[in-house]
Formats: structure tokens, sequence, C-alpha cells
């Protein structure tokens, strides 16, 4: 039984950003962060909505070995909308109410995002895996730098592979540190930019010391770590080589939410 466990910043995989929306994970992956964006089943029918599943479910057909989907939402409030002066009793009647709605919390939104990774093969298993080859194909991908470009350019043939099934828009920099700092902290902090030489693995635990930590808060940093933990483990589980692993974190304030919606987005592409 572990009775201690590795700082945040030790297990937090985030280096730094190497381009618009892509972080460096220490030296051992790239991550890269977009918006995600399904059709709007007010203007799709089901034969619609089962193509476009069955479009999604054949584009990591472009992945290999050490590449991942991972898809985070979770439900909340939406923004209140800004208080406007109506010269009309009526319409002034109907924005009065919809502001009290949103006050109550009674309007919410769930953005979604989609990280594609790419994990570096170890160096003594890359070895291995060419030797067994015979010297041929992956020995050219032995650096990091062109195991990345490779990585990104399958990256790229996801994209175009789902172009039209779902939306897909590149985060900025500021948008996926915010995101992966709500993904640590569980709060939506106005972070300003960072710098190019600053390491988010750091960043993120002095912000999850300041705002995140409560011991007695069921979803601390050592639940987190066990909750990836667990995520890691079942999506490698009887995983043969060549074939993708697909994790989905749904979170929601009921647990008998977050389970439909879970089965919701497994079966919808699976039928």
């Amino acid at each position: 039984m572990v009775t201690e466990y590795p700082s945040l910043a030790d297990v937090l995989p985030y280096h730094g950003f190497l381009g618009p929306g892509r972080v460096d994970l220490r030296d051992e992956g790239i991550l890269q962060g977009y918006w995600l964006r399904g059709p709007s089943p007010d203007i799709s029918d089901d034969a619609d909505l089962l193509k476009c599943s069955e479009q999604l479910g054949r584009a990591p057909v472009h992945f290999r070995k050490g590449d991942s989907i991972q898809i985070v939402y979770d439900k909340r409030p939406a923004p209140k909308p800004p208080e406007l002066q109506y010269s009309h009793p009526a319409t002034a009647m109907v924005m009065a109410e919809m502001l009290d709605h949103f006050t109550a919390e009674e309007h919410w939104i769930t953005p979604t995002r989609l990280y594609l990774t790419h994990q570096y093969e170890k160096p003594l298993k890359s070895a291995v895996r060419a030797f067994m080859l015979g010297g041929c194909g992956p020995q050219r991908l032995n650096r990091h730098d062109l195991l990345q470009q490779d990585a990104v350019g399958r990256f790229q043939a996801f994209e175009d592979a789902i172009k039209k099934a779902i939306t897909l828009n590149r985060m900025s920099n500021l948008d996926m540190f915010r995101d992966l700092l709500h993904c640590v902290t569980y709060r939506d902090l106005p972070a300003p930019p960072l710098e190019p030489q600053v390491r988010l693995n750091h960043v993120l635990k002095i912000f999850k010391s300041f705002f995140g930590w409560d011991k007695s808060d069921d979803q601390d940093a050592k639940k987190q770590i066990k909750d990836l933990n667990d995520a890691i483990a079942e999506s490698q589980d009887g995983t043969p080589f060549g074939t993708v692993s697909c994790v989905a974190i749904v979170r929601d304030e009921d647990p008998d939410q977050a389970d439909l919606r879970a089965h919701n987005l497994y079966s919808s592409p699976m039928g």
C-alpha cells in the first residue's frame, strides 16, 4: 500500500508550450488541445447523427502505438448576460425573468475539450523493436523531434478525417493553460499568459496550493493522481499492439448523470 505520494509538480506531465495549443510532456511526449463542438441535435436527424458517429469512429485509424484521444467536458453555470435597458415593458419583463434564471443557475453550458497525445516509446523498447524489425522502419524515428513531427502529422490526418462530423478548433496557449488549470484546481481562474520559459507543472502546482488544496475535499491532489493512474491502467488493460485507446473523463455534480453521459459518449460511435 502506498503511504506517500510524490509532489504534484513531479506527477503533472506538462513542461511548456511547443506551439499554439501544443505542450511538451516533459520530453516524454506531446499533447495537443482543441475545443470540440458536435453537430446540433436541433438541426440533425438520427441518420445525420449516425453518419457523424460512424465517421468519428473511423478517424483513429490514422493513429499508431503511443497515441491516445482524451475528451473532457463538464457542466458549468452559463455566464450571466449583460443587463440592458428596454423601452418596451413586456421585453424588459422577459429579460428580467431570464436574468433571474441565470442568477439561480438554471442555465448551463458544457464546454468540451479534445486532447490528442503521443507518448514517446522508451529507448530500450524502441531499440528492441528496431532489432526485431531488422533495423528498418522505426529506426528513423529515434529522435524526439522526428517523433514529434510524425505525431503532429497523424494529428493533422485525424483532423482531416473528422471534418464535417465534428468541429475542432485548436486552443490558444492561454486557453489551454486555463483549461489545464481548471482540470487541476476545479476552478475557473483568470490566469495571465505565461512566459515561454515558465514550467507548466510548477505553475499548476502553485495554483493548486493556493486555490484548490483541501485535505477534506475528495477531489484533492492525491485522488486526482489515483484517478489518472486508474484511467491509464484501464485504457492499457488488454490492449494489444497496434490499437488505439480512448479515455473520456466526465465530470458532473450528479453521479448518475455523469454515468449516463459517459455511456452515451461511448455507445454513440460504436452503435
